[in-house]
């Protein structure tokens, strides 16, 4: 509240056409025999009111299509991500999706 605006990019593999990817919702796998890979982005914007002791958030998705994903750049990200950071962005077992992305 306190200390400005605050803004920032997060991003996900998904592999589904939609926004909504609550950990309580239950969602696709990546499936080699039927590939649909995008990239989930948000833009997260938190704007405090001090003087009203309240805070507004604003989040913007963007769904990157898989024809406009540059995939060496993701495969590059991925395979520079250590287990732990695998295992928080749902990547954990990302094999057959590395190998999807490289042909």
């Amino acid at each position: 509240i306190y200390g400005g605006i605050f803004e920032r990019f997060v991003w996900s593999v998904v592999y589904e056409n939609k926004y909504n990817f609550h950990p309580k919702l239950k969602h696709k796998e990546f499936d080699k025999n039927n590939p649909n890979v995008l990239i989930k982005v948000e833009r997260q914007v938190t704007v405090g009111f001090p003087d009203y002791d309240f805070c507004l958030f604003i989040l913007r998705q963007y769904l990157i299509q898989e024809n406009q994903i540059d995939k060496s750049s993701l495969i590059k990200s991925i395979e520079g991500m250590n287990p732990e950071q695998k295992m928080y962005k749902g990547l954990k077992n990302c094999d057959d999706l590395i190998l999807y992305l490289k042909n």
